[in-house]
């Protein structure tokens, strides 16, 4: 369940009415594309997010949907099981964000984000009507 535009302090524009959506995800080893074509709204950003993973050979392995929002989104995620990441994971993820544009963080960062010794990792992109929403890197398990 996710509540939208409810909260203290109101936003300094005209408030937006308040908001209640609730979805659904479904979590497998490895969802194929052409069954995720029928379930995601095509667009330039899903297509770009499907040609990248097919080069790279990263296939889904999570997709959300909303049920009752007013602008619905849609949730397709990638994740790296604990008994399958290598030094380079972290790396690996941060090529999404390349993929859509984005700066490569700096190597302090990526250096700080290391040493978190996490051993598992997901990519998540929320995509609307517009396209991508949110992208986000989660780490899992880290050791500090």
């Amino acid at each position: 369940v996710r509540f939208k535009n409810i909260g203290w302090p109101p936003p300094p524009r005209e408030p937006l009415p308040p908001e209640i959506d609730a979805g659904y995800t479904m979590h497998g080893s490895a969802l194929p594309w052409h069954i995720l074509s029928v379930l995601v709204p095509q667009g330039e950003d899903v297509e770009q997010l499907r040609e990248y993973s097919t080069q790279a050979r990263i296939l889904p392995t999570m997709w959300g949907t909303s049920l009752f929002g007013t602008a619905p989104e849609t949730r397709i995620g990638f994740a790296t099981p604990r008994h399958r990441t290598t030094p380079n994971s972290l790396l690996n993820c941060f090529f999404f964000f390349r993929q859509f544009g984005f700066a490569k963080p700096s190597h302090e960062i990526l250096s700080c984000l290391s040493k978190s010794g996490a051993e598992a990792f997901e990519v998540n992109l929320r995509l609307g009507r517009e396209g991508l929403l949110r992208l986000e890197v989660a780490m899992h398990h880290t050791k500090h």
